[in-house]
């Protein structure tokens, strides 16, 4: 599928007979045109999009595999989505014609010949997650300027705040929780809940994700978790409660773990048990 390569011209429009103006006629082939190229657009970017959902659901599973540092996992994960990359490359690198499109394909390609190469000559679990971790922002980044938006997209945005969250209270308990730590995370509490905020709004696509009844229940039940969650750390932050505050902000990664990989294909008992 490429965009720049369907192109529609006006002997493709029929001229009503009883239009006598040749303005009037210009004016109503113009009309179709662009009404055309709009659906035209349209159907294009459902169609990248489709593409760009089954991407997640062989990019994620290899990202959770080196998290897990799973070698054979990994390993049969990455050639997946080296092959789908490949795939998905060729169909869409050249569907705008802007350096900016064609400069990320370039980019995530050599991310994922990074990450290949990291786990099949040294094992380097960390240096490949990393790698591949990269691809999520930089994709959404690029989603997000052709309009092209994912809901894992939302999620991306909300990992790096929840994050911070989590490395902030890492190896730590209440008594070397210090008080500095603690306003620090109140700001970063407030920005997570503004973006897990956005998140509790979407609307997901059934039919386009090929998600089930059943699945988006459980989508959707781990969101508003995740919403709870989040309002319990803001309080607890506030009140100083340091124990409490370790407790939730671990709790809050594997509610995110949950809903991230959902959608790569996961139902969440493989998440709780790599964690």
């Amino acid at each position: 599928m490429n965009m720049t390569s369907r192109s529609i011209t006006p002997a493709t429009v029929q001229a009503p007979k009883m239009l006598k103006s040749p303005r009037k006629f210009v004016s109503l082939v113009t009309m179709v045109l662009v009404a055309l190229s709009i659906q035209s657009c349209s159907q294009d970017k459902a169609s990248i999009k489709k593409e760009m959902i089954e991407l997640d659901r062989v990019y994620i599973p290899t990202l959770m595999y080196t998290r897990q540092e799973d070698t054979n996992k990994s390993r049969e994960a990455i050639t997946k989505l080296q092959i789908i990359w490949e795939k998905f490359n060729s169909n869409n690198s050249r569907d705008y014609p802007d350096s900016a499109w064609r400069n990320t394909f370039v980019h995530v390609g050599g991310l994922f010949a990074r990450a290949d190469g990291l786990l099949n000559t040294s094992n380097d679990f960390k240096a490949a997650h990393e790698a591949l971790e990269e691809v999520s922002v930089i994709l959404g980044e690029m989603r997000t300027s052709y309009e092209l938006k994912l809901f894992s997209d939302y999620l991306t945005d909300f990992r790096r705040p929840m994050e911070a969250i989590v490395l902030s209270v890492k190896g730590l308990n209440a008594e070397t929780l210090t008080d500095s730590t603690v306003l620090s995370l109140q700001a970063i509490t407030t920005e997570a809940q503004a973006l897990w905020a956005i998140v509790d709004t979407l609307s997901l696509d059934t039919t386009l994700y090929e998600v089930t009844t059943i699945e988006h229940k459980r989508l959707k039940k781990w969101i508003v978790e995740e919403s709870a969650l989040l309002k319990e750390l803001n309080e607890a932050l506030h009140a100083d409660d340091k124990s409490e505050v370790i407790r939730l902000a671990l709790q809050i990664k594997l509610l995110f773990a949950k809903t991230y990989t959902f959608f790569g294909g996961f139902a969440g008992a493989e998440v709780e048990s790599a964690h």
